[in-house]
């Protein structure tokens, strides 16, 4: 926060990471529990998943707020209903083993930036699948001086209340009646780490995620120099753990 602006300096994104995830494992639970009872797959109609689906939606949303709850679909699959209790605990076994992967874009962010963990002093959760308690209790242990600004709203409020604060402070000029003055920029970054190397030194790595256009200073210690001529390098490093950059030119 710099003169009472709010900065975005690093951002994190899985397109394949949310709450679906969760949603589907629910499903999946659902749907053997109903296979075991009846001997009947509901995996094999898509009527029937989408049914159990719209359910284990349902039921994920009541766990973050109950202990316990009610699973109901009538003719799920060749007219045979479903009705299933589930609790909190057991979802919470569920999906245990993939909290780390929500952890894990904080951690990346922690680790793009200059910030540690004990920088942090107010974290505020959005969407709702962060009502889900233990989801709350994993991100909060991470930042011990940090505090979890949900208690007042619900995640799944947070940005409709943001927006109606932010067009409030549109219209009047805030409460220091003081002009506002807002730019509507559109920021690109790096979708790799870009790496520069020249004539063989210490290569120059941008981190993925770096906003461009972007300007760097740096001092290049170069064993020989022939003919004041220089081989600058760009390559991609790609995204499969192996270290392995992708030359794009010279």
């Amino acid at each position: 926060v710099t003169g009472g602006a709010f900065t975005i300096q690093s951002t994190k994104y899985y397109p394949t990471l949310g709450g679906h995830k969760l949603t589907d494992l629910l499903t999946t639970y659902l749907g053997t529990e109903f296979r075991n009872k009846f001997k009947i797959d509901p995996t094999e109609s898509r009527r029937s998943i989408s049914k159990l689906k719209f359910e284990a939606e349902k039921c994920k949303h009541v766990l973050s707020t109950m202990s316990t709850a009610h699973c109901s679909v009538e003719s799920l699959c060749d007219g045979v209903d479903f009705s299933h209790n589930i609790t909190r605990a057991r979802f919470e076994n569920l999906i245990g083993p993939y909290i780390t992967e929500y952890i894990q874009p904080i951690m990346d962010i922690l680790n793009n930036t200059s910030h540690t963990v004990m920088d942090i002093k107010k974290i505020i959760l959005c969407g709702g699948t962060m009502k889900i308690p233990k989801l709350q209790e994993r991100i909060g242990s991470i930042f011990p001086c940090g505090e979890v600004l949900n208690c007042r709203w619900s995640p799944d409020e947070i940005m409709a209340i943001g927006a109606a604060i932010h067009a409030s402070n549109l219209v009047s000029h805030g409460v220091r009646d003081k002009d506002l003055n807002t730019t509507d920029v559109e920021l690109f970054g790096l979708s790799k780490d870009l790496c520069l190397e020249i004539d063989g030194a210490e290569p120059i790595v941008i981190r993925e995620g770096t906003i461009v256009p972007i300007k760097i200073q740096t001092i290049v210690e170069l064993a020989k120099v022939v003919d004041n001529k220089l081989t600058i390098a760009i390559s991609e490093r790609e995204d499969n753990g192996n270290d392995v950059s992708k030359k794009i030119g010279s």
